[in-house]
């Protein structure tokens, strides 16, 4: 099942709006991506000791400016439990995430007042969903966030 999951589960790159971005050195990674991808990593790690593996090439990087927003798609099995969470750099204080269905139907949110949104959600049917990513707070601009879906 997993390895189905895996070929099919896909979090695209494909965004819809975004804001600008802070410069990054030639060689690559920035600080700010650096730190989100640490944020990242830890979470991933609370959620593979509940049995959650990430099912797609990600993480899924973008920034945005204090209230901006940004979509990605991702594609899912029907039946199939996942984790998608997210994280921001440290000029962040709120980051908040929705999910959407293919009839745009709201499958789930976090809106809460942190950083570190997490939405655990089965697939209803298989699909296209779109990810709402909204920069709630970012104290300064560009904020860069980070996503990663994750499966069980």
């Amino acid at each position: 099942m997993f390895g189905r999951t895996l070929a099919v589960a896909v979090l695209a790159l494909t965004i819809v709006g975004c804001g600008g971005s802070r410069s990054q050195a030639s060689t690559g990674t920035s600080e700010y991506t650096r730190q989100v991808q640490s944020y990242l990593a830890r979470f991933a790690g609370v959620l593979e000791t509940q049995g959650y593996r990430r099912v797609a090439a990600g993480p899924v990087f973008g920034s945005l400016d204090d209230d901006g927003k940004a979509s990605h798609e991702m594609t899912v099995v029907g039946g199939v439990n996942y984790a998608l969470f997210g994280a921001c750099d440290n000029d962040c204080r709120d980051v908040d995430l929705i999910i959407y269905d293919s009839n745009g139907n709201v499958v789930k949110r976090d809106i809460a007042v942190d950083d570190n949104p997490l939405l655990l959600f089965t697939a209803a049917r298989g699909g296209k969903y779109r990810i709402e990513v909204i920069m709630a707070v970012c104290n300064t601009e560009p904020c860069r966030y980070g996503l990663q879906l994750n499966s069980k």
